[in-house]
């Protein structure tokens, strides 16, 4: 790394502080509204010549498209990194650490204010300009995750650690609000800290000779595909903990790299909805640890690039998003329509107008093959009744697209039902759509766990591999 001649770069930056004391002077006295540091000045402009100077710097690329105009990110560093210590300017005048007088020099004889414009600067250059990459930290708050251990650390970049509740109250104010009472009370409950998921997250810098343009909002929308992806790996893996998963709340904490904005960190909303707490995750032993630890390390690298290469929505998403979300859905005929139609796309790969039959047996040879059963009363499932079972769950679903051209229902698997013979009436249909809600997310959670066990690269390579079968 090219070695950055700060002292130039600081004695530069400290000028044009200087420069822009006797405004905030006014600011402070009431004289003027707004901090909008001047940029156009000499000491501001030769400040930035200086950092321009530099190779390492000057490598990298520093403008980006806004949404209206084209913005300089040096200049925005700049600006914030003023903003901030005028900030702190007021934060001494208020606790009579500095004397605010009209000469800028009896201002400038704080010593604490010099210790604080050297630790900032100091930390934009390590963090900033010294840098390949920029760096966002983000938290984002577990319920129903309880630990004895204060950090269990998944990677170099990732780590479960404990919050008091105190500070994750000041810090993210409030609960999901589509809970109920209940639920919005029990992750607190006899607890006196919660688990948070920390993840630090670096973006390159671009370089100049580079086609690519820098999109400020990339973090963000990076951080919320990856806090999916852990999600989903979890709801995928967590009977290998034989333990249930934790559940995620509606706002992380994202950590800015500093000075990109004039504050450090901010509450953001996730943007979606995860179901509200109905399993617990709790790692209190060394083996219970090593075995999370474990896991992470073996099966998220690969999963997590599925999602990396992939980033179109595909069939796998999708099943994902409906184990998620069949949960958070109230009404029985949408919760059908959703698993079966999910089903459905994951095991049907022809091109029939007939899909209930094709996606069964696609299902009952990828059982036969990976020696999977399922069971009902304690009875194993024949070939057979799974494929009933699949065919009647489909009839169903039909009856619920189109209920203009609504058809019977038979009594099959025969071993599901008392009666014999005769079509299932409305209630005992009503009963069967919870047979559905039980066994259908399983078949699909099956199918997600043979794709990556078998390592597919993506959704054609299944296919292809179903029809192998």
């Amino acid at each position: 790394m090219n070695r950055i001649n700060t002292t130039t770069i600081k004695n530069k930056m400290w000028d044009w502080f200087i420069t822009e004391l006797p405004t905030l002077i006014t600011i402070i006295k009431g004289e003027k509204k707004g901090i909008e540091p001047n940029i156009t000045s000499k000491n501001y402009l030769a400040f930035k010549n200086s950092l321009l100077s530099d190779p390492h710097i000057a490598r990298f690329k520093w403008r980006y498209s806004g949404t209206k105009v084209e913005i300089d990110l040096i200049d925005q560093l700049s600006r914030n990194f003023l903003r901030i210590m005028f900030k702190n300017l007021g934060i001494l005048i208020n606790q009579g650490e500095v004397r605010l007088e009209n000469d800028v020099n009896a201002v400038l004889k704080s010593n604490k204010l010099k210790q604080i414009f050297n630790e900032h600067f100091n930390l934009l250059i390590d963090s900033i300009f010294k840098q390949d990459y920029f760096e966002y930290t983000v938290i984002i708050p577990l319920f129903r995750f309880s630990s004895k251990f204060p950090e269990i650390i998944l990677a170099e970049n990732v780590k479960l650690r404990e919050m008091a509740i105190a500070e994750m109250k000041q810090r993210l104010n409030e609960l999901p609000r589509h809970w109920d009472v209940y639920s919005r009370k029990t992750p607190f409950i006899n607890q006196q800290k919660l688990y948070v998921l920390e993840i630090k997250a670096k973006f390159k810098k671009i370089l100049v000779e580079s086609d690519l343009v820098y999109n400020p909002f990339y973090p963000e929308i990076w951080i919320k595909r990856y806090i999916d992806i852990i999600y989903y790996f979890f709801l995928l893996y967590k009977s290998q903990l034989l333990v249930a998963t934790f559940t995620i709340g509606d706002f992380y904490l994202q950590k800015y790299p500093p000075f990109i904005q004039d504050y450090f960190e901010m509450r953001l909303p996730i943007g979606k909805l995860y179901p509200p707490p109905q399993s617990f995750l709790s790692i209190e032993t060394e083996q219970e640890k090593d075995d999370l630890i474990q896991l992470w390390c073996m099966k998220f690298p690969n999963f997590y690039n599925y999602f990396k290469k992939n980033i179109q929505n595909d069939v796998i998403q999708y099943a994902f998003e409906c184990l998620i979300h069949k949960a958070l859905i109230r009404h029985d005929d949408l919760r059908v329509f959703l698993i079966v139609s999910t089903f459905e796309g994951l095991f049907f790969t022809g091109s029939s107008r007939n899909k209930s039959g094709p996606s069964a047996r696609n299902f009952i040879k990828l059982c036969e093959k990976e020696g999977k059963e399922w069971y009902y009363s304690n009875q194993t499932l024949t070939n057979t009744e799974l494929e009933e079972f699949i065919k009647t769950s489909f009839r169903v679903r039909n009856n619920i697209a189109h209920p203009e051209n609504i058809k019977p229902i038979h009594r099959k698997p025969a071993l599901m039902f008392e009666a014999e013979n005769t079509d299932l009436n409305e209630f005992e249909v009503r009963q069967f759509k919870y047979r559905i809600f039980d066994y259908l997310p399983h078949f699909i959670k099956f199918g997600l766990e043979t794709f990556f066990k078998l390592q597919f690269q993506n959704q054609a390579e299944w296919y292809s591999y179903l029809r192998s079968l």
